[in-house]
């Protein structure tokens, strides 16, 4: 199973194709949250900071897909242990990066979305799950600067499937702006202020929310299957 998905799933660390194919993705991403935060500004449960927050974060991982600014990273901790004559024992600096820092990074960020963001986390299931498949690629692949950790993502063959758990979190991240459209809130779809207490204006009313509600639904299937086609395109 593991031979399969090595040959189906290509290395973007070595694949230029699949590394564009993300960058890419990520960039779509950050364009759908920002399209979100624009359009989410109204209303008094806006969550536009939230959209916006998601698209920077995407748009600086775009960058360093792009640009591998973690390699760069990399490479300024090595010449700095080497200027400072503690090459040879960098492996207690590596376990703080590879797994400490991580683990801490987790911790602040659960308690972050319980504190501050639940209500954003509980209307928009598929966007916490996108983002936590995406941290746990980040934090996987992160474990990597820790020498010892190698035996045990080898055991666990992660070098076969990571390109499937970032693509799919980068896929639940970018449908969770396109099928989110909440109903206007009552009162608001039509400015009708002489007839607005009347039965029928109300019946009329409800009618109209839910047409837009479709029409939004159908606009929103449209332009997946708009990304969807680049991409093929792109691949092709």
């Amino acid at each position: 199973m593991s031979s399969c998905l090595a040959y189906l799933l290509p290395d973007p660390e070595r694949s230029t194709s699949a590394r564009l194919l993300l960058v890419v993705g990520y960039v779509v991403a950050a364009f759908c949250w920002l399209r979100a935060s624009r359009r989410d500004r109204t209303g008094p449960d806006s969550s536009s900071g939230w959209w916006l927050l998601g698209a920077v974060l995407l748009f600086l991982l775009a960058i360093n897909k792009q640009f591998n600014v973690r390699g760069l990273c990399e490479a300024g901790f090595r010449t700095l242990a080497q200027a400072g004559n503690w090459y040879d024992r960098r492996q207690p600096m590596q376990f703080v990066l590879a797994i400490v820092l991580p683990c801490v990074l987790a911790a602040c960020t659960g308690v972050f979305l319980v504190t501050k963001a639940r209500r954003f986390v509980r209307g928009h299931p598929l966007a916490l799950a996108g983002w936590a498949l995406l941290l746990l690629y980040l934090a996987l692949r992160q474990t990597q600067e820790w020498k010892p950790s190698l035996r045990w993502l080898s055991a666990i063959h992660y070098h076969d499937w990571r390109l499937a758990l970032e693509a799919a979190g980068m896929l639940l991240v970018i449908l969770a702006p396109l099928l989110e459209h909440r109903p206007p809130a009552k009162g608001r779809e039509c400015s009708f202020p002489r007839i607005a207490r009347s039965k029928s204006s109300s019946r009329g009313n409800e009618a109209l929310t839910a047409s837009q509600f479709h029409e939004q639904r159908r606009a929103s299937l449209l332009r997946l299957l708009r990304i969807t086609s680049f991409l093929n395109r792109l691949l092709g």
